[in-house]
């Protein structure tokens, strides 16, 4: 299969060629006329001058050849560097310049009838030729006649020049042409040669690139270019695209290390405490709490189940929001009803900043899952006996109702504050935690859909987590 580079050139290469021979076709058309044009001019004012030079030397209608009058045919002859012929009224010869070569030797020589004829018809003649045979070889000649005081034509005047000269003076001047097309046609295939070459090198890196991401090496990256082009951001996005792909294959691979450990553990658990109890090792006044911790794990992994679940739902293109007018406050409330027990069982006091009614347009059902997750985020992490600010307020400067719970609890790293957000995202890896890591991730890809966004800020062991959702309108 030929390249695009080869493509390139020879399609480029082609259509360079094409232009140069119309042109060059065009031109040496147009030069030829043009010689050929002012050629003429010159053989004709030739001609007229010794035409009227020879009408004053005509008496009773025949032309007086005298040595005034063949100086005069000479030195026109050698000033415009062409023969001289001079006829009477039937086309003999009766006067020539010198070096003129006949066909024929002797003194009765013609002009071609239909020559003379032209002459006669149209008052002048003009071509290539032998003029009808007179002449040895072609010549370019121009004539026209010569006439008596009262108008009656009594001769004529051919001036000629050698077609062999005009046609070499022609030849040398498209020649000249030839060779300075040539040599700009050269350089020009170099140019393009260069320049198809530098267009198409990074599409073959490129494609090369492309070929190793499919076998899963996402570390290539092409050459980028410092010029604003198309090429140089093709280049760019390509590379941006690379990154991309390497860092999905990073977090793929990261997500199938997580989830499997997520699953290892409790399944460990669960098939250690079973086989334990079938094999006896459990003594039956333990058995009791062996299943209580397997129940725990079988949840445990239900919830990962779910929370994967949800997770898939989000990240779906076909998920579609159902909006709707509902109590933020309210939701709040009841999540926090929900959570009671544990909240209660920390020793924990709930400082809710809100009382009237702040509708939201938003999905019920996905922000209440939301809340939850936040408010037992809280729960989780906070010291035992601090207390749980939950604020709800509206903005009216952008029409936004803007939520935000702040606890106290151990501290999160600075490093790490970015990163809480990312699936199976743990801040102490060191321990084992009840959480799975999926509960914010969650909570930022709901908001996600809402157009929304969750910040972190951390000050010392004050955690606030903070979103905003649009106000309904009444």
């Amino acid at each position: 299969m030929r390249s695009t580079f080869f493509r390139t050139f020879l399609v480029t290469a082609l259509l360079l060629l094409l232009s140069f021979i119309v042109l060059g076709t065009s031109f040496a058309v147009f030069a030829y006329r043009f010689f050929i044009r002012e050629r003429q001019d010159s053989l004709l004012d030739t001609a007229l001058a010794i035409s009227n030079q020879a009408s004053r030397n005509v008496y009773s209608d025949t032309i007086i050849i005298n040595r005034s009058f063949k100086n005069t045919v000479w030195s026109y002859a050698q000033l415009s560097d062409t023969y001289v012929i001079i006829t009477n009224d039937i086309g003999r010869v009766i006067e020539t310049s010198d070096e003129v070569s006949f066909s024929a030797i002797g003194a009765n020589l013609y002009v071609g009838e239909n020559i003379m004829r032209q002459i006669v018809l149209s008052g002048g003649y003009s071509g290539f030729g032998t003029l009808g045979g007179l002449l040895v070889s072609e010549y370019y000649s121009v004539g026209v006649p010569i006439s008596s005081w009262n108008g009656n034509t009594v001769g004529t005047v051919f001036v000629s020049t050698s077609g062999e000269n005009l046609r070499e003076m022609i030849f040398d001047f498209i020649r000249i042409f030839i060779t300075t097309a040539a040599a700009v046609m050269l350089l020009s295939l170099a140019w393009i040669f260069i320049a198809a070459q530098r267009l198409t090198r990074p599409l073959t890196l490129m494609s090369s690139a492309a070929k190793q991401f499919a076998r899963g090496n996402f570390s290539v990256r092409v050459p980028e270019t410092e010029k604003n082009d198309e090429i140089g951001k093709l280049s760019s996005s390509f590379n941006n695209m690379a990154d991309a792909l390497q860092q999905t294959e990073e977090r793929r691979r990261e997500f199938i290390a997580n989830i499997s450990h997520e699953l290892k553990t409790p399944m460990t658990t669960i098939g250690g405490y079973v086989d334990g109890i079938l094999d006896g090792v459990v003594p039956p006044e333990k058995q009791k709490q062996s299943l209580e911790i397997v129940s725990s794990e079988v949840k445990r992994l239900s919830r990962l189940v779910s929370q994967m679940l949800e997770m898939s739902r989000i990240e779906s293109e076909q998920y579609t929001l159902n909006l709707k007018k509902f109590d933020l406050c309210e939701t709040t409330r009841l999540v926090i009803l929900g959570l009671e027990k544990r909240i209660t069982d920390r020793n924990l006091d709930i400082e809710a900043n809100f009382d009237d009614p702040v509708e939201v347009l938003a999905e019920q059902d996905s922000i209440t899952r939301v809340i939850y997750n936040l408010v037992d985020n809280a729960v989780k992490y906070a010291n035992e006996g601090t207390t749980i600010k939950i604020s709800i307020s509206r903005r009216e400067k952008d029409k936004k109702v803007l939520f935000s719970i702040t606890d106290e609890g151990k501290a999160i790293p600075p490093d790490e504050v970015d990163r809480i957000f990312e699936r199976f995202h743990k801040t102490d890896r060191s321990r084992r935690s009840e959480g799975l890591g999926l509960g914010l991730y969650l909570t930022k890809n709901i908001l996600r859909q809402h157009g929304e966004d969750i910040v972190c800020h951390c000050d010392g062991g004050t955690t606030t987590m903070s979103f905003t959702l649009p106000a309904a309108v009444n």
